[in-house]
């Protein structure tokens, strides 16, 4: 094999390491980190099904958004060293996100 193409493979594999996928707490120790990361993975307008999708694939349960709601709140607990709790609260009009908060704290 030519060492352009062993270069090309090279660049290809790295390419694919550096994506693989990183939930979306990950570097999120605290509440800056969090809220930036939230709201760069949720959009305002993200429908609420995207949003209960996209929180349960990175580990969070969510809750609420029912006829005498319109808040859905998805919450995180890690384990290990350092237990952490990571909120996150979206406002729900019309089926899309309105508005986003965030909070996250260590556990005792």
């Amino acid at each position: 094999m030519s060492a352009t193409k062993l270069s090309v493979l090279a660049l290809c594999l790295a390419l694919a390491a550096c994506s693989s996928d990183r939930p979306i707490t990950d570097g999120a120790d605290g509440s800056p980190e969090w809220d930036r990361k939230l709201k760069g993975a949720v959009a305002i307008g993200t429908s609420v099904e995207d949003v209960v999708m996209l929180m349960q694939k990175n580990g969070f349960t969510c809750e609420g958004l029912d006829d005498t709601s319109s808040t859905l709140t998805c919450e995180k607990r890690s384990s290990g060293a350092g237990p952490r709790r990571w909120q996150a609260t979206f406002e729900v009009k019309d089926g899309h996100v309105a508005a986003i908060q965030s909070a996250t704290s260590i556990e005792h």
